[in-house]
């Protein structure tokens, strides 16, 4: 008996320790939200846009998901899949040719290109000449770069090759689908956030929130047009290839050996360059001379005049004059030596008249 009266207890104190704490809780969450109100009603302006906005991207995805998730498998149930698969490729060509005919070519690369739709982005075309061992050559060369639709890249390359010499070609692809999809859907999805915020706009009621959405629409505007300049770079590269084109004049073409020649073969090779260098190291001396014989023959007469002037007055001074006449005397006295031997073995006497200069020099010396 007594224990039941004491479990009776135990249960009308806890009864009513739970009532005690219940009202107590109730009045505190009354309080708290009273004083949280009146605490939030000074900022709920400044916030309105914010929390405008935040409904209404959220509202979509917790209201509509269901049903656009629903139509959206519907329609792949029932339509083909229509995703773009054409791959976005740039092409570049570095192309390096030789030629005999310069303006020909230059010609001909700048009509093809005007029936094929495609243009000259730069072009630098050298007119110079270079001294080859006393001969002066035309070194004509241009550095072009083309443009071509991508379409007629090939053919055109080919009618390069075919009309020049080719030294050096490569090619290069560069595959930027992943980039270009990249850009595009961060562009349709700065468009979808501009639609909402223009309906936003509309909604608008205060100047604060004008002014924060147009902000945020003129920095989408902003990015929107990096993103349409990069689409038309990108677009531009895939729809025109580059070309770039280096022309050299030359008067023969750069040999090309597939196979190492044997030693016969490089002292043909070797005797007749050398041949062909004399022959042409004599023409050219032959040019050169002809071209500078003005220049020679007024050096000369020059020449001519110094070397005859120092001759002319060296010959005439007095001890030039002693050293001539001791030479003509010296001369004189060995032919009449001579004479007198000759005399003696013949028995004929010298006549007076050959010994009369002889003795008269020696006087006068």
């Amino acid at each position: 008996m007594k224990k039941r009266r004491l479990i009776g207890l135990a249960g009308a104190i806890l009864a009513m320790a739970l009532c005690l704490t219940a009202c107590g809780s109730s009045s505190y969450d009354s309080a708290r939200s009273s004083s949280v109100t009146s605490g939030s009603s000074k900022s709920s302006n400044s916030y309105a846009t914010e929390s405008a906005m935040a409904d209404y991207y959220e509202a979509p995805a917790s209201a509509e998901w269901g049903t656009d998730y629903e139509s959206s498998t519907a329609n792949e149930a029932d339509t083909p899949n229509t995703v773009d698969t054409s791959r976005k490729l740039i092409k570049t060509v570095n192309l390096n040719v030789e030629t005999k005919e310069f303006d020909s070519l230059i010609a001909g690369v700048e009509t093809r290109l005007n029936e094929l739709g495609g243009y000259i982005e730069s072009s630098n075309i050298n007119n110079g000449s270079r001294y080859y061992y006393g001969d002066y050559r035309n070194s004509r060369s241009a550095s072009i770069t083309i443009r071509v639709p991508q379409k007629h890249l090939d053919a055109f390359v080919k009618e390069i090759s075919e009309g020049s010499y080719v030294t050096y070609k490569s090619s290069n692809v560069q595959d930027v689908t992943l980039e270009y999809v990249d850009v595009e859907s961060r562009k349709s999805a700065l468009l979808t956030e501009q639609e909402r915020l223009l309906e936003l706009l509309e909604r608008a009621d205060t100047m604060e929130d004008i002014l924060t959405i147009e902000d945020r629409l003129t920095n989408i505007r902003y990015q929107l047009e990096s993103q349409e300049r990069q689409l038309r770079s990108y677009d531009n590269k895939v729809d025109y290839s580059t070309i770039y084109l280096s022309v050299d004049e030359v008067i023969e073409y750069t040999p090309v050996e597939v196979e190492e020649p044997t030693v016969w073969e490089r002292i043909r090779d070797g005797f007749t360059e050398s041949l062909l260098s004399v022959w042409e190291g004599i023409v050219n001396f032959i040019v050169w001379f002809i071209v500078k014989l003005p220049y020679l023959v007024i050096w000369g007469v020059i020449v001519f005049a110094i070397v005859f002037g120092i001759v002319r007055g060296t010959s005439q001074s007095p001890k030039a004059l002693q050293r001539r006449a001791a030479r003509k005397a010296k001369k004189e006295a060995k032919r009449l030596k001579k004479q007198q031997e000759k005399a003696a073995k013949t028995g004929v006497p010298v006549p007076p008249a050959a010994t009369a200069p002889a003795e008269k020099k020696n006087e006068e010396n």
